[in-house]
């Protein structure tokens, strides 16, 4: 990569870091609290709006939302809610309505009711406090909780906080994201830098992706190594007594089982997405449609494992955060069909066909290297 000139300016950056939290028994139940009474919030108020809304076509604002939170805290029934940190509740009406919008926009599902069971989470927005002591430990206050939390900070955090959301995984493990914002120097390359140095890359379930120079990237496939081991639990949960502490510790295994998975599929993705935006400056990918490939009983499990959409989702931000580019090509586009040497397509081309040779000019093309590389020249041609 060569020298960059040009102008310099200014971009905001938003991002998380998430640190373990060590809380004591009498912390546990205020969490316990804090999650139940905005679970609670969050259900009435989604119930109340479609309510509104299936009888008048009427939308509730965030801010008479709020107002019904007041009126709740007023009345004999719902006084408890008074016993847990208020802006926490009025974030919860601020995320529901934010939820309602993406969908209404096409950008997501209809929200649904919260559970008791599976992740449970609230939202600190001011009035807390990360400590450091001289010792080096941290320790976090939040409002309406006197003692302070025990927390790991892996790193410093590099710009100023914005708010914090502590979370419960279904394996009884606390976590605090802790969000900030920052504001980083953002250099425009210049019209004569021609020193780019750019990438191709195809996507799959077998290998994880494949540049356009065949080095190829194999999918570890967590969940499919695990999968007799998380069977054998899911087995023993389900011969338990219902209700049973024998069955809340069977049901504890399974979920921490799931959290070894899910950690090292996203230790993975993050190390590799770092990988390909850290060595390029023009990333090309192709448009998957995963919901699609989920909708394919013999695809599902593996691009579940793949975790392909989480891939190109942290390439994308990574991509911004560095100003590096990434550029998808249409989803129909023949890539694995074309010949990335003479052009011709090959029609007959068919799944399992993992090597080809091209009729017109005799190349013998390894199927996955040969769409990097169309991906690569079809991309540079809508970039041109």
């Amino acid at each position: 990569m060569g020298d960059k000139k040009g102008s310099v300016g200014k971009q905001t950056i938003h991002g998380a870091c998430k640190s373990r939290l060590y809380p004591t028994e009498d912390q546990k139940t205020f969490f316990k609290k804090q999650f139940g009474c905005c679970r609670f919030v969050y259900n009435y108020l989604l119930i109340r709006m479609q309510k509104a809304y299936n009888r008048r076509k009427e939308s509730i604002s965030n801010g008479k939302a709020k107002k019904f939170i007041s009126v709740l805290k007023k009345t004999r029934r719902f006084e408890f809610l008074k016993e847990v940190n208020s802006q926490s509740l009025q974030s919860t009406a601020i995320n529901l309505g934010k939820a309602r919008k993406k969908f209404f926009d096409k950008e997501g599902g209809y929200p649904k009711l919260k559970k008791k069971n599976g992740r449970q989470s609230f939202e600190v927005p001011q009035n807390f406090l990360l400590k450091k002591t001289r010792r080096g430990k941290y320790y976090l206050i939040i409002p309406k909780l006197k003692s302070s939390i025990k927390i790991k900070v892996h790193r410093e955090i590099p710009g100023e906080i914005r708010h914090i959301v502590i979370s419960m995984d279904p394996d009884g493990r606390y976590y605090a994201s802790i969000n900030y914002r920052k504001k980083k120097n953002v250099i425009i390359s210049s019209d004569t830098d021609k020193s780019e140095k750019t990438a191709g890359y195809d996507l799959g379930v077998g290998d994880l992706y494949v540049d356009d120079e065949g080095k190829k990237t194999e999918a570890p496939r967590y969940y499919r190594k695990a999968e007799k081991k998380l069977s054998k639990e899911q087995r023993k949960h389900s011969r338990k007594k219902k209700g049973s502490k024998n069955k809340e510790k069977a049901r504890l295994k399974v979920a921490k089982t799931h959290s070894k998975i899910k950690n090292k599929r996203r230790d993975f993705i993050h190390k590799q997405s770092n990988k390909i935006v850290n060595k390029n400056q023009v990333i090309y990918f192709e448009t998957l449609n995963v919901k699609g490939m989920m909708r394919n009983h013999c695809l599902a499990k593996s691009v579940v494992d793949a975790m392909l959409g989480e891939l190109i989702r942290q390439v994308k931000y990574k991509a911004r955060w560095r100003n590096k580019k990434l550029i998808q090509i249409g989803r129909f586009e023949p890539s694995s069909k074309l010949c990335s040497n003479c052009g011709f397509k090959n029609n007959d081309l068919k799944l399992h066909h993992r090597v080809w040779k091209c009729k017109e000019c005799g190349t013998l093309h390894d199927r996955d290297v040969n769409a990097a590389k169309n991906i690569k020249k079809i991309g540079q041609e809508i970039a041109s």
